[in-house]
């Protein structure tokens, strides 16, 4: 199956919202995996904000269907896009030291966020991915929000240089879990007098996430020309993901983590 797989890297915090509505001091939660609890860009929000990135292009159409207010000149009004976009899973996430080390924070993953990432590109590419020892190895000199972390066991592995996280710690799933996103204060101000206090969970910038495209097989006969378009006109941009992004949230860069390849 024909694909390609891209990271996106935070530059400013990020809020992808859940859609529910919270009776917790948190009003508006992100999105979270409802397996791992890991936060999440479901597939809709993913294709969504790179066809808005791509508004108006040529391509627009060919790459992400026809939307139903559009009238095509075939006469058509469904015509299904060239390619499948799949959700983007989270691979790291910044955490404040708390103990040791000169940095203020460390860039944090887990073996199991990384083990899945692993399976889904093996599963896609129909091959495996070798030299991915990401097992837990010395302990590093710093705790991590209170937490022990430690460094991967291979530095060099290919889990780590595919993905661009030669800087990580890895810390334990369950520890991972127990680390709260970060929560801001938002104020609502009506007629510039204020309101109503309200609670936002981010993902916080500097965070890494990844997502596949696929070729829609039953549209493209096997072709590898609509993923190498695609892929010119998305790597290394700039694509805005989530909501606010009137107060700049959501800024991300997204890099093909394969290099250009156009084979």
């Amino acid at each position: 199956m024909n694909s390609k797989f891209y990271k996106i890297t935070c530059i400013t915090n990020m809020h992808v919202g859940n859609g529910d509505i919270n009776f917790t001091v948190i009003d508006r939660e992100v999105e979270k995996d409802v397996l791992t609890g890991y936060p999440i860009i479901n597939s809709s929000g993913v294709k969504g904000a790179i066809r808005e990135f791509m508004s108006g292009s040529d391509n627009e159409v060919k790459y992400f269907g026809s939307k139903v207010t559009d009238k095509l000149k075939d006469g058509k009004t469904n015509k299904p896009g060239h390619l499948k976009f799949l959700s983007a899973r989270m691979l790291a996430r910044p955490m404040r030291v708390s103990s040791g080390g000169s940095k203020p924070y460390k860039l944090v993953s887990t073996n199991e966020m990384l083990k899945q990432a692993k399976e889904l590109v093996e599963t896609i590419k129909g091959k495996e991915v070798t030299n991915w020892n990401v097992e837990l190895g010395a302990k590093d000199n710093t705790k991590v929000e209170g937490y022990e972390v430690y460094t991967p066991n291979d530095s060099e592995g290919e889990a780590i240089k595919m993905f661009g996280l030669e800087d990580i710690v890895i810390m334990s799933s369950e520890d991972f879990k127990n680390v709260d996103l970060p929560v801001l204060a938002r104020n609502c101000l009506e007629n510039g007098m204020s309101t109503n206090l309200w609670y936002e969970e981010i993902v916080p910038y500097k965070s890494i996430f990844f997502f596949g495209v696929l070729e829609n097989e039953q549209v493209c006969n096997n072709e590898k020309k609509y993923l190498n378009e695609f892929d010119n006109e998305i790597n290394n941009q700039m694509v805005q993901f989530g909501g606010n992004a009137t107060i700049g949230y959501g800024l991300t860069i997204v890099n093909n983590i394969e290099g250009k390849k156009n084979e």
